[in-house]
């Protein structure tokens, strides 16, 4: 590293004298011969930059792997005892927080209620990296444990033809290169599926072991968890189905959102 800033700084020191006494034809042949000595250096800047950047990613997993290690303990004691005090190391403060703040019905807090870690100032927020299955050819991330994993969908509307891949193939053996619906949460989608519908909450709508029953002609594409004021009733009348979608469309968006985020940043 030394040796690099060293030379470097003598090649600065040539380009400064580079100009002083001479012919025109002098200085470009002095030019040229310091110009491989420049692409030289801008190798090694670009292969510090990336190495600076590698040991800035190691040292923010580092410390968020040990936030999530604390986060589990936390986890098992506050299982073992309702009443343990909060854990904190140094600025690290782990605990629950509730979703919904007004929230009355006591029997769903430990559903609304999610584990975090308490920062003072957002600078504090670890950076999380965005992995790629190679074997399942789809970009993933885990956030407390729940696994979402998908790849950029396309939407349809209504009235195009040939919407394909929008609706969950229940087969149980299956060709899936060429078959017409999604497999593993690798779905394209519906324009209206970011909708919260309520068009289930109708006097007809049954309950058959313990599940409400829900007609509707594209249940792949409806979303029935809704707003804050409406989460709670709307828990009762989901599936494993609403968690397909959700998964779904938020590696979807966050995959948008960094497309997006790169292009404001370049453009």
């Amino acid at each position: 590293m030394d040796e690099i800033i060293k030379k470097n700084k003598e090649l600065l020191n040539k380009l400064k004298e580079v100009n002083k006494n001479l012919t025109v034809e002098e200085q470009l042949i002095n030019l040229l011969n310091i110009k491989n000595e420049i692409l030289k250096f801008d190798i090694q800047y670009k292969q510090l930059l990336e190495l600076t950047n590698i040991c800035n990613d190691i040292n923010k997993q580092n410390k968020e792997l040990f936030n999530c290690n604390i986060l589990k303990i936390k986890n098992k004691i506050k299982n073992n005892d309702e009443n343990i005090d909060n854990i904190q190391h140094n600025n690290i403060y782990i605990d629950y927080k509730t979703t919904i703040d007004e929230n009355k019905e006591e029997k769903y807090n430990n559903i609304i209620n999610l584990p975090v870690i308490f920062v003072d100032t957002e600078d504090e927020i670890q950076n999380s990296p965005l992995y790629y299955v190679k074997k399942t050819k789809q970009f993933g991330l885990k956030i407390n444990n729940n696994l979402l994993m998908g790849n950029i969908g396309n939407i349809y509307n209504k009235k195009q033809p040939k919407r394909k891949k929008t609706k969950k193939c229940n087969k149980l053996f299956c060709n899936k290169d060429d078959c017409y619906y999604y497999h593993d949460n690798d779905r394209n989608f519906m324009n209206y599926s970011w909708t919260h519908s309520t068009s289930y909450k109708t006097p007809q709508t049954k309950k058959i072991n313990g599940t409400y029953q829900i007609i509707n002609n594209d249940k792949n594409n409806t979303r029935i968890l809704g707003s804050r004021d409406t989460l709670i009733e709307d828990l009762l009348y989901t599936d494993s189905n609403e968690k397909d979608l959700r998964n779904s469309q938020l590696i979807h968006d966050i995959l948008i959102y960094q497309v997006l985020s790169n292009y404001l940043k370049n453009y």
